[in-house]
C-alpha cells in the first residue's frame, strides 16, 4: 500500500518539490451518488426516530426529572403504576429530584442489588442549602419541620430514633449534601461534597471524581491549553527554517532514549539479581525470585520492543530528507493559507453539535421506555418493545458513521485547499480555497465521502460489539471464548487502522483528480 506523499512529490531537476503522476482533474462531476443517497435516507432515519419518540414517549421525564418511584417532579397528574405504592402522587410542590446517599454500606443490601448504585432519587421542595458534615440527622429533621422532606414519602419523623430507624431500613439518605438546581436535578456542590462522597462515587463511575477534577483544576487547564495552542502556532511558523534540525534532533533523542531505556531496565535486572544472589540460598522467599523472573520477562519484552524502534529509525534515517521537505511544504501552506489553521477547530465545533443532536436523540429514546416495577416500591424504567431496542443500535451505528463522515468532510477540503495551493502556476491569485473546497465538497464528492465514512462504520461497529461482548464475559472462566474474541478485536482494530490509511489518501486523490472512491482508493493502492 503505497502514500500519496510518494507518488505526489518528486524532485525534479530544479530542486524544487513537484507533481509526479496524478493528473490533475478539468472538470469534476457527482461521484458515488448511491452513497450519498444512503446516507440522507439513514440521517433521515435519526429524524424519524426523533420525532417519533417525542410524540410517543413521556419527555417530561426528561425536562423535569423523576423519582424512583415512579413520578415526574414538577406536575400534579402522575400515572399510577400497578403495584407501585408511591407512585401516582401530587407533585406539583416539588419540582427538583434529590439523590438519596445511603453510604458506602449500600452496595451490601438489596436496594443496591436490584439497582446497582448506592442512592434512590426523590422529588423535593427545595435543594438542601447547607452541608452536614457527618450526620444528617439534625438538619433531615429540621428540613422536615419546614414542609421539606429528603426521606421516602411515607416516613413520618418525630423524634431522632425514627430517623436512625428509617436511614437502617434506607428510607432515608445518611448524609445531606448540598446542592445546586440544574435541570431540575440537585448536583452535589463537588467543592463541599468531594471528600465526603468520593467513596459512594467510586462505586458509580468515575465521572463525578473527573468533573470535580475539572472544576477545580479547570484554570490551569485553560492556561495550559492557550499556552499550547501559542506554542503550537509559532512552531508552525518557524517550522520552514527548523524543520531539519528539530527532525534530526528528535530522530537522534528517540535512539538515544530507546538504547537507554534497554540499559535502565538490564540494570534495574541486575541490581535486583545481585541483591537476591546476596541472600543466602535458604533464606530466598519463591516470591522474591517469582519477581525476578518477572523483571527479566519485562526486560526482555521491553528489550525487542526497543529494538525493533532502534531498527526502524535506522531504515527511515535516509528518507529523513523527505520528511524535512514535507514539513517545510507544509509550513509554506500554512504561510499560504493561514485560515487553514481554524478547520480542527470548526471541524471539533461541527462535533460539538452533532454530539449535541445525538444526545437529544438518545434523551427521547429513553423517554420512550415504560415503568418496571422493582423490589421496596421502587420503580425502574426500560425498554418494553423491541423496536425501542433497535433505536439505540441505529443510533450507535449513527454516531460512528456521522462522525467520521465530518472528519472525512475535513480531511477532504484540507486536501482540497492544499492541492489548490500547491499545483497552482501563481499562488498570489490564490483566493477562498478553503471555500472552494467546502462548495466542491458538496456539489460533486459528498457520495465519496459517504462511502468512505460507511467502511470504517463496517469495521468499528462490530469491533465496538465485540467489545461490549468481551466486557460481558470478563470473569467468566470460558477463556477460550475471550481469547478468540480479543485475537478478533484486534484484527478488526488492525484492519481500522489500514483502511483510514487508505482513506486519507483516497481523499486526496479524490480532491486532486476528482475521480470516486473506488478509482481514487485503486490508484492509491498500487
Amino acid at each position: 500500500m503505497g502514500n500519496c506523499c510518494d507518488r505526489i512529490l518528486a524532485t525534479p531537476t530544479d530542486g524544487h518539490i513537484g507533481p509526479a503522476t496524478f493528473k490533475r482533474a478539468t472538470k469534476r462531476t457527482c461521484t458515488d451518488v448511491l452513497f450519498l443517497l444512503l446516507y440522507v435516507v439513514f440521517c433521515a432515519g435519526t429524524v424519524a426516530i426523533a420525532v417519533y419518540s417525542y410524540h410517543e414517549g413521556d419527555n417530561r421525564r426528561l425536562i423535569k426529572g423523576y423519582d424512583d418511584y415512579g413520578n415526574i417532579c414538577g406536575i400534579k397528574d402522575n400515572e399510577k403504576i400497578p403495584g407501585a405504592k408511591f407512585s401516582g402522587m401530587d407533585m406539583s410542590d416539588k419540582p427538583y429530584v434529590y439523590y438519596q446517599f445511603f453510604g458506602d454500606v449500600v452496595l451490601g443490601n438489596s436496594i443496591a442489588t436490584s439497582y446497582k448504585r448506592p442512592y434512590i432519587s426523590i422529588c423535593v421542595k427545595e435543594c438542601p442549602s447547607a452541608q452536614s458534615e457527618h450526620n444528617a440527622s439534625a438538619s433531615v429533621m429540621e428540613a422536615y419541620e419546614n414542609g421539606n422532606s429528603y426521606c421516602r414519602y411515607d416516613v413520618k419523623l418525630e423524634n431522632e430514633w425514627q430517623y436512625y430507624q428509617a436511614v437502617d431500613n434506607y428510607q432515608c439518605p445518611i448524609l445531606l449534601y448540598q446542592g445546586h438546581p440544574i435541570l431540575n436535578r440537585c448536583f452535589p456542590d463537588l467543592k463541599y461534597n468531594l471528600e465526603l462522597i468520593k467513596g459512594i462515587f467510586e462505586q458509580i463511575s468515575y465521572v463525578e471524581l473527573v468533573t470535580s477534577d475539572l472544576v477545580n483544576s479547570h484554570v490551569q487547564i485553560i492556561g495550559m491549553c492557550i499556552f499550547s495552542i501559542f506554542v503550537a502556532f509559532l512552531m508552525t511558523m518557524v517550522i520552514r527554517w527548523l524543520a531539519a534540525i528539530l527532525i534530526y534532533v528528535a530522530t537522534i533523542l528517540c535512539f538515544v532514549g530507546s538504547v537507554a531505556i534497554i540499559g535502565a531496565v538490564w540494570y534495574v535486572y541486575y541490581r535486583e539479581y545481585k541483591a537476591l544472589d546476596a541472600i543466602p540460598p535458604e533464606e530466598q522467599l519463591e516470591s522474591m525470585k517469582d519477581q525476578l523472573d518477572y523483571i527479566l520477562y519485562f526486560s526482555i519484552a521491553i528489550t525487542i520492543i526497543f529494538c525493533i524502534v532502534i531498527l526502524v529509525l535506522i531504515a527511515m534515517f535516509p528518507r529523513l530528507k523527505v520528511v524535512v521537505r514535507l514539513f517545510v511544504e507544509a509550513s509554506k501552506v500554512v504561510a499560504g493559507i493561514p485560515l487553514i489553521l481554524l478547520t480542527p477547530l470548526t471541524t471539533f465545533l461541527v462535533l460539538i453539535l452533532f454530539l449535541f443532536y445525538w444526545v437529544v436523540v438518545m434523551a427521547l429514546i429513553v423517554s420512550n421506555e415504560k415503568a418496571v416495577r422493582m423490589p421496596f416500591d421502587t420503580v425502574w424504567y426500560e425498554a418494553q418493545d423491541a423496536y425501542v431496542r433497535y433505536f439505540w443500535w441505529y443510533m450507535i451505528v449513527a454516531a460512528v458513521w456521522c462522525s467520521e463522515f465530518i472528519m472525512a468532510c475535513h480531511q477532504f477540503i484540507i486536501s482540497f485547499a492544499v492541492s489548490k495551493w500547491y499545483f497552482a502556476e501563481d499562488r498570489s491569485q490564490l483566493s477562498r480555497v478553503l471555500g472552494k473546497g467546502i462548495v466542491c465538497l458538496i456539489k460533486n464528492h459528498l457520495g465519496s465521502i459517504c462511502l468512505g465514512s460507511f467502511i470504517i462504520t463496517l469495521v468499528k461497529v462490530p469491533r465496538m460489539i465485540l467489545i461490549y461482548i468481551q466486557k460481558k464475559l470478563k470473569g467468566s472462566e470460558n477463556a477460550v471464548a475471550q481469547t478468540i474474541l480479543k485475537m478478533m478485536t484486534c484484527c478488526l482494530w488492525c484492519l481500522e487502522k489500514c483502511l483510514k490509511f487508505l482513506n486519507k489518501n483516497a481523499y486526496i486523490v479524490v480532491a486532486i483528480t476528482g475521480k470516486g472512491f473506488c478509482p481514487s482508493a485503486q490508484q492509491v493502492r498500487t
